[in-house]
């Protein structure tokens, strides 16, 4: 065998190795392939509590004030909004609290500060006058 025919021995022997790792390989990755198949399910096939397991929602907020009414805590995120908020009449602060952080009615508001109801239409458009001349100095500043 010449030298030649020996070399060109060697890369038929090395490329019908190269071809059975290859297909070896191809098999081993066919196998993992279907053993996850086996184990997972698309994430589309869960159920909307099932995917609300698999992830959680930081709610770290950088500001937060809390102001209490009738005894239990509000919390206002907005910075702006949460200093400003200071500066209003306790009365009205409560108004503003109850409607627009609380969800609470006019009348709802009434009953609990036990008041009229005129009187909380009366002190909450106040309270937004005021909160708006306040928030717009802050914005100038």
């Amino acid at each position: 065998m010449t030298r030649e025919q020996y070399n060109e021995q060697l890369v038929k022997s090395f490329i019908a190795f190269c071809r059975t790792v290859i297909h070896n390989e191809a098999i081993n990755a066919h196998k993992q392939i279907a053993a996850r198949a086996e184990k997972e399910i698309p994430l589309s096939a869960l159920s909307h509590s099932e995917l609300s397991e698999l992830f959680y929602e930081d709610t770290y907020r950088p500001y937060r004030k809390t102001y209490f009414v009738q005894g239990n805590p509000v919390h206002v995120y907005d910075q702006p909004l949460g200093e400003v908020l200071q500066y209003l009449s306790p009365q009205r602060r409560d108004v503003i609290l109850l409607t627009y952080f609380l969800d609470y009615s006019d009348a709802d508001i009434a009953r609990i500060l036990r008041i009229s109801s005129p009187t909380v239409s009366d002190r909450k458009n106040a309270a937004l006058k005021k909160l708006r001349e306040l928030l717009e100095e802050l914005e100038d500043a």
